[in-house]
């Protein structure tokens, strides 16, 4: 997963501000920043928060939307349309609007079915698509939300013994989904209904990126990453690359496609943003963001933004990466409330 048509977790979108000074008779949303968004803490008891960054300026907003409903807590995910941004909480499958100007919650709406997570979130045409994991139960559930409505119109329950949905891509006409059990799920957006399935070699796909009809994929095995390029035309892997470093159990938590390049990120045993070409599909460069876990990324104009948390204080950090030379030019210290496992722009 708005902006977000062909790719999971990072599409680009402005910031929107009131300008009631170009307006007669009523307000007019002018985009006047950037901002990318993100927060989230691992402990309940209230008081997590919710940031955005200035995108212009490099700088936390200081307006923070902070959460006092004690359900409102732990690892976010976002996603975002023009209006409103989604955040969706992994610990208690709490999915919150938030308006973006002002920037304040509005309402929330509660997923959880029998201890589920929230593990990605994606919009198409109007619907926000919820990628979930299931603790207990072995079926996952994927709720369709109508946006108009802020209210679940329909799901998705995957056949026995294919669950725990990991990441969302979609090509307008089905929606595409990783699984813990190795799957990758192909949905017909119009019945939702499974049309595919694609059983990996190995591992399970924990991110997914799509780009007219190529789906690329970030798969996690016990001791190595690889990425895969599937053809949706057939359905089937097309090529494979595997990253060279290898650790326990690493996780390549996001991929995002800018220009002729995809990147991902990396966390546990490999700590690394990895760079990409698509075709053919070759790791041309990597870079280490001083040992901490990667998180996400997303781009905007002609830099990358990325999130990696480290294992002491300070622990969020958001680094600018110059996308024509693959070079750190800033980084950002947020403070240690305020968490950066997910952004969105």
């Amino acid at each position: 997963m708005g902006y977000r048509p062909i790719s999971n977790r990072g599409g680009i979108r402005k910031g929107l501000t009131w300008n009631a000074d170009l307006c007669i008779g009523k307000k007019t949303l002018i985009p006047t920043a950037a901002y990318l968004y993100t927060g989230g803490t691992p402990t309940p008891g209230g008081g997590l928060s919710i940031v955005r960054v200035n995108l212009d300026t490099f700088q936390v907003d200081p307006t923070k939307v902070v959460l006092t409903d004690p359900n409102e807590y732990g690892e976010f995910t976002f996603e975002k349309d023009e209006t409103y941004l989604y955040a969706g909480s992994w610990d208690t499958a709490r999915l919150v609007r938030i308006t973006l100007e002002p920037f304040a919650r509005k309402d929330a709406l509660n997923l959880s079915i029998n201890g589920n997570h929230i593990e990605d979130m994606l919009i198409v045409s109007g619907f926000l698509y919820v990628a979930m994991y299931d603790e207990f139960r072995d079926t996952t559930r994927l709720p369709k939300i109508d946006l108009s409505l802020f209210q679940q119109v329909d799901y998705l329950e995957t056949p026995s013994g294919i669950y725990g949905l990991t990441s969302l891509a979609s090509d307008g006409s089905y929606l595409y989904s990783g699984t813990y059990t190795g799957e990758i799920l192909k949905i017909d957006l119009a019945t939702l209904t499974i049309t595919d399935t694609l059983t990996l070699p190995e591992g399970f796909a924990f991110s997914l990126a799509l780009e007219n009809t190529n789906l690329f994929a970030g798969v996690g095995t016990a001791s190595n990453v690889i990425f895969h390029r599937i053809d949706l035309t057939t359905f089937s892997i097309a090529e494979s690359v595997t990253a060279p470093e290898t650790g326990t159990n690493p996780l390549p938590e996001a991929l995002h496609i800018a220009g002729d390049h995809l990147y991902a990120t990396c966390r546990q045993g490999v700590k690394l943003l990895y760079k990409l070409t698509k075709s053919p599909l070759s790791i041309v460069d990597s870079m280490s963001l001083g040992g901490r876990d990667v998180w996400d990324v997303s781009h905007y104009g002609d830099f990358l933004y990325v999130s990696s948390i480290a294992s002491s204080s300070p622990y969020n950090h958001l680094n600018k990466i110059r996308l024509a030379d693959f070079t750190n030019v800033a980084e950002l210290i947020l403070e240690d409330g305020d968490r950066v496992e997910h952004i969105v722009i």
